[in-house]
């Protein structure tokens, strides 16, 4: 459980998974069981998405009280951020097995 594992509050737990659920990034599993499943293949998940159900933009954590020059600064920065992750999904950050070695079997001389 998230509550164990991580050391969170079950309130912390709580909050975390409504945002999740919200985006549609994890549903909820009622019945015998129950718990959250993937609201979507990983493939289908970019780490923009999930980083957009907990984070505001720098200029919107500001509520406007910056000079233009530190506006264009955080948009920047924002942009910057975005191209670096654009794309990555959570199938992308989900280590692979290695491919097995070859045995003496599998090689074979020219």
């Amino acid at each position: 459980m998230l509550v164990q594992e991580f050391g969170l509050s079950p309130d912390a737990v709580e909050r975390i998974c409504d945002r999740l659920k919200e985006r549609g990034l994890i549903a909820e599993v009622q019945g015998d069981k129950q718990g959250y499943i993937p609201g979507r293949a990983a493939t289908a998940v970019t780490v923009a998405d999930v980083l957009a159900a907990f984070r505001s933009t720098d200029l919107e954590t500001t509520h406007g009280l910056t000079s233009s020059a530190l506006a264009n600064l955080i948009e920047g920065m924002q942009g910057d951020r975005l191209k670096r992750i654009e794309g990555l999904t959570l199938a992308d950050l989900i280590p692979r097995e290695a491919p097995a070695a070859p045995t003496s079997r599998s090689i074979k001389s020219v």
